[in-house]
């Protein structure tokens, strides 16, 4: 934020607004405090004046943050200046050790491909023009999902990302490159499965 030319700083009167990335709901370390608290308690920490009725959390997990950018680019189209975009999360609660672990998801002896939990938080701050270009662009995002995506009697024929590269493509024109992910976990380890 200290690098944003003065007139893109957040100020009383131009506070920043922050679009915060978090685990989905229902997860064992899921607490109604989060949605009522989480985001007033980072703008009583943080050393700017945060836009609270602005910011926003997202709440999908993994597709958080393409979501998290489709909302910031609202907010910059809608005048914001600049705007925050991060998330946090933690896998060190004994509820989600444990949920992990019956779900087979940690890297165990049974379950090789499983992760290893941790923590992390990071934030990026967006804006436009020049000044915002200094250490990356981005052209244009969008999100979207698969209508039949868990259903076993429905092939999975990647219609929502085609849907999204048509949907780029039209806007901001053939990227050179594009990276394709679909997020969610699909297989699971079961112990003695060959």
């Amino acid at each position: 934020v200290a690098q944003l030319p003065a007139s893109r700083r957040p100020s009383r009167d131009r506070p920043l607004p922050v679009i915060l990335c978090l685990a989905e709901p229902g997860r064992p370390d899921d607490e109604p405090r989060i949605e009522d608290e989480l985001a007033a308690a980072i703008a009583e920490r943080a050393d700017l004046p945060l836009d609270l009725e602005r910011t926003a959390l997202v709440r999908k997990g993994q597709a958080s943050f393409t979501q998290a950018l489709v909302l910031a680019k609202h907010l910059l189209d809608g005048g914001a200046p600049a705007v925050a975009v991060g998330g946090v999360d933690s896998y060190f609660h004994p509820g989600v050790v444990r949920w992990l672990d019956e779900g087979y998801r940690l890297q165990t002896l049974d379950a090789e491909d499983g992760f290893i939990p941790s923590e992390a938080a990071a934030f990026l701050v967006l804006g436009r023009g020049k000044a915002a270009e200094r250490l990356g662009a981005v052209v244009d995002v969008a999100n979207g999902e698969e209508p039949h995506f868990d259903d076993p009697d429905e092939p999975n024929i990647a219609r929502a990302t085609t849907d999204i590269v048509v949907e780029v493509t039209s806007r901001a024109g053939m990227p050179s490159w594009t990276i394709v992910d679909i997020n969610g976990e699909v297989f699971k380890v079961v112990p003695g499965a060959t």
